[in-house]
């Protein structure tokens, strides 16, 4: 009985080393990859699957141009449309939404 015990606090460690081992081999690749411009997921799996060799693998490999951020996202110095009164050519303006009627 005693010995059940033993082997099975040893796999435990051994489980628990193992998952401790990968997820630093993830967080090594998922560095690499960040230097390097690389797809987001290339880490995960070079880093799960192959650990330290997937870890290599990632910094063997070339560096990707960065990537170009889109337009619509970053321009925020346009001002926000105008509500409450309709725009006119020329300076002329109408009333209020929900002024006066006139027959």
């Amino acid at each position: 009985m005693q010995e059940r015990h033993r082997l099975m606090d040893t796999m435990g460690f051994i489980g628990l080393g193992w998952l401790v081992y990968t997820f630093v081999c993830i967080c090594l690749a998922v560095y690499v990859s960040a230097e390097k411009n690389r797809p987001d997921w290339e880490p995960y799996v070079f880093g799960f699957f192959l650990g330290p060799i997937g870890v290599l693998t990632m910094a063997v490999l070339p560096t990707m141009p960065a990537k170009k951020p889109r337009q619509g996202l970053t321009s925020l110095s346009k001002s926000p449309p105008t509500v409450g009164r309709v725009q006119q050519p020329q300076g002329r303006t109408s009333k209020p939404l929900g002024g006066e009627i006139q027959e």
